[in-house]
């Protein structure tokens, strides 16, 4: 176009050097001359074309333009004569073309003697059109509800993206406000508007989209009937073992004076003014609202509170909030000097890596099992993980005290559950020794029971028995009087439930016994004890893959052994041919320290391809790879 319009010129210029070289008493007669000059502001419907008279001749009596849908336009296809000629150029405007079309266009002017005279041909396309559509009638009116939806009468030839209805409390409403979409494949489409606000007028658009941009019907407008008011459950905090606060607001009153609004609550879902109720300290009107507290709650308990808001159409509420008032649990921590030495920390007397005890919302008495690994280990209570409170026995009569130099003293190694009641201020130290018996390990008697071991790496009892039939459970320092647990529902959780002898495969496993205090994520909830009977393999790219494992064989004292071909690779030790996690770990060894951990990224190294023995030794969790011996021939 550009170097068009430059030719144009230059004929147009050299016509008029011609021209004024010549003596004024010579004038030069041109031929009649007319070039389509250009085409601009190039829209949906329109565009702007222009004519240019490079000579005259005997004068013209018409000038416009023509165009069609076809080639080679004249003047019976469609024309425009021009209003106005700026020297010997006109411009027309031409409107209400197609949407998306090619069109075919050349300048005319009429000659003196009724002829037509054309331009060159030239040719453009319109633009695709925003969508042209309608809106439906306003029906099934409400308090709080509305439909309508729109009809879509042209996509402006481009796909229709999205498409639906938009609402405001102000004329002109568009997509910036309220506005729903409709998922139908058809042009013509039904809407429900909700969350509307009673005895208040809504003005309504259908629109759809399309990449031209958006298209809006005309606009309708309705006032909904009398409603409920309309409300929100804000937010709760200061939740306490025994209480909690609550906000919400009332956005509007649906059309009639708010006459009552509060907070209702239960330890069910959705309760209403049938429940538990409190008015707010504002208890009437519109806006924010709260109470000083939700008083008098159990602790350690879900609840479930709403807002509510009374009119006289009725009582509606906000949404449901659930909150959970803090457990009556306490912590306890044991700082001491026995910490390294028993896997706990790095370094003694710590009460940041210390083991804790914890009592339960059904059992008051704080409760837990630690180990110490050596003779006369000492230790504390701390009632939070630093030295500001501390408690020990001076006197050694069980009754805790912050005496100077009152460390307890724990005479003999070996794993102790201790109880602290708080009410009392005693304690108890009671070293458990626990065992398998039963069926599995060849009966009930005293001589049938098999020793579980502690291993400090794994904070783990230990034991690899060989099941001779099905049935066993733990018991403690031989004595059924005393807890004995086993597994009733069978999920690997202990209990003590009648009837709960725990059933098992035959052959030899390495049973593992978690007696550590652990607590779920909410940092209150004290887990169950557990325990997983396990078989061991190898896995790993070093072994021939992630896919399946190379069983271990049990060569006594709680060691597993493989002996195969190693590649250069990695592996790890998985326990009965799953990933799935509890109740049966795998194991790496993350700093290559020769004990397994349970950390991320542990996959063990094998920089050296060969033929080793890899034994695995649950009793502290370690385990060494070797080059296998040779056969002597």
């Amino acid at each position: 176009m550009k170097n068009r319009i430059l030719n144009i010129f230059g004929a147009f210029l050299a016509v008029f050097f011609i021209a004024t070289a010549c003596e004024k008493d010579e004038p030069i007669k041109l031929e009649e001359q007319l070039e389509t000059w250009y085409i601009s502001s190039i829209t949906s419907t329109s565009a702007q074309l222009s004519g240019f008279v490079v000579a005259q001749g005997d004068g013209f009596t018409e000038y416009g333009v023509c165009w069609s849908t076809t080639a080679n336009p004249t003047v019976d296809s469609n024309k425009k004569v021009a209003d106005v000629i700026d020297g010997a150029i006109y411009h027309i405007s031409v409107t209400g073309l197609e949407f998306l079309t090619k069109y075919y266009a050349k300048a005319y002017v009429k000659t003196s003697d009724g002829a037509y005279m054309y331009g060159a041909e030239t040719t453009f396309t319109t633009l695709a059109n925003i969508p042209i559509l309608t809106i439906k009638t306003i029906t099934f009116i409400t308090g709080k509800t509305a439909s309508s939806g729109g009809e879509i009468t042209s996509d402006g030839k481009a796909e229709v993206t999205e498409k639906g209805i938009c609402w405001s409390t102000t004329p002109a409403p568009t997509i910036e406000n309220s506005f729903s979409t409709s998922e139908v494949a058809e042009n013509s489409y039904n809407i429900t508007m909700t969350g509307l606000n009673g005895k208040t007028t809504y003005y309504v658009r259908a629109y759809a989209k399309n990449k031209m941009g958006v298209g809006y019907s005309s606009e309708l407008s309705f006032e909904t009937h009398l409603a409920t008011p309309s409300l929100t459950t804000d937010s709760t905090n200061s939740v306490t073992k025994t209480s909690f606060k609550v906000f919400g607001t009332v956005t509007a009153t649906g059309g009639a004076d708010v006459t009552e609004r509060g907070f209702v609550y239960a330890t069910t879902e959705s309760p209403t003014t049938a429940n538990n109720k409190v008015l707010g300290k504002v208890s009437t009107g519109l806006g924010s609202f709260t109470v000083d507290s939700i008083y008098n709650l159990e602790p350690g308990t879900v609840y479930y509170v709403r807002a509510y808001a009374t009119n006289s159409a009725g009582t509606e509420y906000g949404v449901q909030k659930q909150i959970k008032t803090i457990a009556d649990i306490t912590k306890l921590w044991l700082p001491g000097g026995y910490q390294a030495a028993s896997g706990y920390s790095a370094s003694d007397w710590s009460p940041s890596t210390a083991p804790f005890i914890i009592n339960t919302k059904e059992d008051k008495v704080l409760d837990g099992y630690i180990y110490f690994a050596n003779n006369n280990s000492q230790f504390k209570f701390t009632t939070e993980q630093d030295w500001d409170e501390a408690y020990g026995d001076k006197t050694g009569d069980g009754i805790l005290d912050t005496e100077n130099d009152n460390n307890i003293n724990v005479a003999q190694a070996g794993l102790y559950r201790i109880t602290v009641n708080l009410s009392t201020m005693t304690y108890t130290l009671t070293k458990y020794d626990w065992r398998i018996i039963g069926d599995a390990v060849g009966g009930w008697g005293d001589g049938n029971q098999v020793d579980l071991v502690y291993n400090k790496n794994l904070k783990r009892l230990i034991a690899t028995p060989t099941f001779v039939a099905s049935g066993f459970k733990f018991i403690v320092n031989r004595d059924w009087q005393m807890i004995n647990y086993g597994d009733k529902t069978l999920d690997n959780y202990l209990d003590t439930e009648g009837g709960n002898n725990i059933t098992n495969d035959l052959g030899t496993f390495t049973v593992m016994v978690n007696f550590s205090t652990e607590v779920e994520a909410d940092g209150v909830t004290k887990k169950p004890y557990s325990y997983a009977v396990t078989h061991w393999g190898v896995i790993g790219d070093a072994v021939g893959g992630w896919g399946s494992d190379h069983d271990m064989t049990p060569i006594g004292n709680n060691k597993w052994s493989y002996t195969g071909s190693f590649t250069v690779g990695t592996f790890k030790f998985r326990a009965n041919d799953s990933w799935s996690g509890f109740p049966y770990p795998n194991y790496g060894d993350k700093t290559g320290d020769g004990i397994v951990d349970t950390e991320n990224d542990n996959n063990i190294a094998v920089t050296t391809a060969g033929t080793y023995t890899l034994v695995l030794d649950m009793t502290d969790g370690s385990y060494t790879l070797t080059p296998a011996k040779s056969k002597k021939k």
